[in-house]
């Protein structure tokens, strides 16, 4: 703290008296004294040992040794306005007489959204965003922590205004003391470019209206190939909205839109802008298995007119290696060698590091390590490709915008099998969930094509099981659980665990299923080698699993615990995020206790649909009834106009834990 009040004061006293050019005070800075005192003021500057200031009351000097610390406002757009009269700003004027009351309940309402792009000559740009964002009730207390990433070694980031206009017409600046910037990856330094500018808005209470704008300057280069890629819409609702792009009219400018019709044209100078206008944006509902933001929101993506070969022409000498290995041998090195980092590729470096420099520091990202996997493959032999892939969760690539900054990490295809090699544990021919059915970029010819929706199969969870009933209702259940996909990712991290923990998660998911459950042995099958299916075998009793009633001995089909619950409601305003198709398959064989029969058991259902289908079966064989069943999610993405037939599907699975199994003496 001391240091900060002697670089404050470093600065301050770079005025002197005599030179100090009277003008409205703000009273915006900041001085903080020893004994917990505080003034809001404007720092004019030091005199032999006296800080000089001034606050409502009038001047003061304050002693030095007296004070701890002095915030100095920076002296942005509109920092002299101390009240609604000094505000000359029409955008925000208007904003003020916006009837916050009629939105009683959401917690704030976003009045006014502006997100522009202008391109200058120079091809240097800058990207600006404001928000007019107005309190209705306490809900809306958090509204005021604003975030925004940058680029930065790329780009520079400003903070042009942030205030908050109280219901009794003052006006308040954001502090200096409520910014900060810090590095999202800054564990890892060869990585380390995205940054997060965070800011809290001052006095965010019901009734207060905020107003800030940031802006992001930089220039488009083969490394920084920018595009504006952003939605309008959160978790209050927007009443007025704007996309603009500007350019130099002799610039050819390509953009796609989502949720949006054409833009309006306009020309005046030399320069011509796009302006998309959309009013009343609903907030966001919350919805289980809601997709990302998004692609539930009004979006533009904006940038200079390039093509994808253009693109691929960029990465021709970084692609011109031959290797050696064959596909399986390069992938296992790949794995074992280089540590994978989580970090996007459009938030480090568009390029990847050299082959050498990879395996000099044993780490890499998606991009690198799939770019090593790449060089590795004998060309000879096989038909290789680098492919550039973006996450789902980021929203569609814009096939019309073409920018090596829409993608994220990258797949390699060799032949006809594919390859994710960030993760040790992910066998060949899989996809993570993010890239599986996405647009993607092939290196080698430039075109833009679809990864594939991996087949439910290569999704499956498959549970064979073998119940022994008691005549006390008790039972010894032998399991053996078969996975592949994204669940066999899940259970290969136990290779990290040691023996009692993976029988603690075990137990774990047996307990979901039978609560007083006792688990007496297990086994791990392609726990620790690349296979694409890994196999869990159980053994275990459950107390009381039947229920004994006389002659009779009843229970719920075991371990079966199909819900309605997130398709409660009717309707459904937004499509089902399922991320990947699946298969889920059942097989249980129960065995009365000797002297029981079978008695009585539910009937068969089954059910299909374009976008899942469903059976049920009870069949006996010999004293043994037989339990199987099959659930297909046939996509990663349900709309809402199929919510019915997923619903639907999902209501009769629901019927099965609610009917019983009898067995007679």
């Amino acid at each position: 703290m001391k240091k900060l009040l002697l670089i404050a004061i470093a600065l301050i006293s770079s005025c002197t008296m005599p030179f100090v050019k009277k003008a409205p005070h703000a009273f915006n800075d900041m001085v903080y004294l020893k004994n917990g005192e505080e003034y809001h003021c404007e720092v004019i500057g030091t005199k032999d040992t006296f800080l000089i200031f001034i606050t409502e009351k009038g001047e003061t000097a304050m002693p030095l040794s007296k004070i701890l610390s002095v915030d100095l406002a920076r002296k942005r757009q509109g920092y002299n306005w101390k009240s609604v009269s000094d505000i000359t700003d029409k955008t925000l004027l208007d904003a003020l007489k916006f009837p916050l009351s009629d939105f009683r309940g959401m917690g704030y309402v976003n009045i006014y959204v502006e997100k522009k792009l202008k391109i200058n000559r120079d091809s240097t740009y800058v990207y600006t965003e404001r928000y007019i964002r107005g309190i209705t009730d306490e809900r809306g207390r958090n509204a005021g922590n604003i975030s925004k990433l940058y680029r930065w070694k790329n780009e520079k980031l400003q903070i042009d205004f942030a205030r908050t206009v109280t219901g009794d017409g003052k006006v308040l600046n954001l502090r200096e003391i409520a910014i900060e910037d810090a590095s999202i990856y800054s564990r890892y330094p060869e990585h380390e470019n995205m940054h997060e500018r965070k800011f809290a808005m001052p006095e965010v209470k019901p009734g207060n209206i905020l107003d800030w704008e940031i802006s992001i300057r930089g220039k488009i280069t083969k490394e920084n190939p920018f595009v504006m890629d952003e939605y309008i819409g959160d978790n209050g609702p927007t009443a007025d909205a704007y996309f603009i792009v500007e350019f130099p009219s002799d610039f050819d400018v390509a953009y796609s839109v989502y949720g949006m019709t054409e833009p309006e044209v306009k020309k005046q100078g030399k320069n011509t802008t796009y302006v998309w206008h959309v009013k009343r944006i609903p907030p966001l509902l919350r919805e289980i298995m809601c997709p990302p933001p998004v692609y539930l929101f009004p979006r533009v993506v904006a940038g200079l007119k390039s093509s994808w070969n253009d693109i691929v022409e960029e990465y021709k000498d970084l692609l011109s290696v031959k290797g050696t290995l064959s596909p399986d041998s390069a992938y296992k090195l790949v794995l074992k060698t280089i540590k994978y980092i989580d970090v996007p590729s459009s938030g480090s470096s568009i390029f990847p590091r050299k082959a050498e420099e990879i395996l000099k520091t044993k780490t890499g990202n998606s991009l690198e390590k799939a770019y090593l996997l790449y060089t590795l493959i004998n060309k000879n032999k096989h038909h290789v490709e680098l492919i550039l892939v973006r996450s789902k969760e980021r929203g569609m690539v814009s096939v019309n915008t073409p920018s090596l900054l829409q993608f994220d990490g990258a797949l390699v295809r060799c032949d006809s099998v594919w390859y994710d090699p960030t993760y040790e544990i992910i066998p060949p021919g899989y996809i993570r969930p993010e890239y599986q059915g996405v647009y993607a970029l092939s290196l080698s010819s430039g075109a833009i094509l679809k990864t594939p929706l991996l087949e439910p199969e290569k999704e499956s969870e498959i549970i064979k099981r073998s119940v022994k009933l008691y005549k006390n209702g008790d039972a010894l259940i032998k399991d053996r659980w078969i996975y592949r996909g994204k669940k066999l990712l899940s259970i290969r991290t136990w290779k990290y665990l040691q023996e009692e923990e993976r029988r603690k998660q075990i137990e774990g998911m047996i307990g979901n299923q039978f609560p007083n459950a006792e688990l007496k042995r297990f086994s791990i099958e392609h726990l620790n080698d690349l296979c694409d299916s890994i196999v869990i075998n159980t053994e275990y009793t459950v107390d009381k699993l039947g229920t004994v009633e006389g002659k009779f001995l009843l229970l719920k089909t075991p371990g079966i615990l199909y819900s309605a619950y997130y398709v409660g409601m009717p309707e459904r305003n937004y499509p089902i995020y399922l991320k990947t198709s699946g298969v889920s398959r059942t097989e249980i064989e129960i065995l009365p206790p000797k002297g029981y029969r079978i008695h009585a058991y539910p009937e068969n259902i089954k059910y299909d649909s374009p976008v899942s289908s469903f059976y049920s079966t009870y069949d006996r064989i010999k004293r043994k009834l037989i339990y199987t069943d099959e659930y297909v999610e046939k996509t990663d993405f349900v709309l809402s106009s199929r919510y019915q037939e997923y619903r639907e599907c999902i209501m009769n699975m629901a019927k099965i834990p609610q009917r019983w199994i009898v067995f007679k003496k």
